[in-house]
């Protein structure tokens, strides 16, 4: 092999390795704040779910009382009592997912993190 093409594939692979160990630093260091940002989000959006559906559930079951001369025969009435319903319904779904990712971060914080990254991958 000739000497000076030897020399750029050793430079070469000591700048990936030099590269490689920046990059593991730098990753390393900014984890903490990388998982306290995960758990934020899901927090925030669970939070978010949460609200929606216990709002929704709450109109769903005032909606009637509210409005006394309402005619819930025809569809057209009944549009608003139907998708408020339906956002219930919705909503209360995808906060159950939230909620046992609520249970699955205060419980096991290191599992969760794990599936998220394999979620990641995947």
């Amino acid at each position: 092999m000739d000497k000076a093409l030897q020399e750029k594939l050793v430079q070469s692979l000591s700048q990936i390795a030099d590269n490689v160990h920046e990059s593991k630093h730098f990753v390393m260091s900014q984890m903490p704040d990388l998982i306290h940002q995960i758990f934020a989000y899901e927090i925030a959006c669970g939070v978010t779910c949460i609200l929606i559906f216990l709002v929704s559930a709450l109109f769903v079951f005032l909606f009637p009382r509210m409005v006394k001369d309402y005619d819930f025969d025809k569809f057209v009435h009944g549009c608003p009592h139907l998708i408020l319903i339906f956002t219930s319904g919705v909503s209360g779904i995808i906060s159950i997912g939230y909620i046992s990712k609520f249970f699955q971060m205060y419980f096991a914080p290191n599992l969760f993190i794990l599936e998220y990254i394999k979620g990641l991958i995947h």
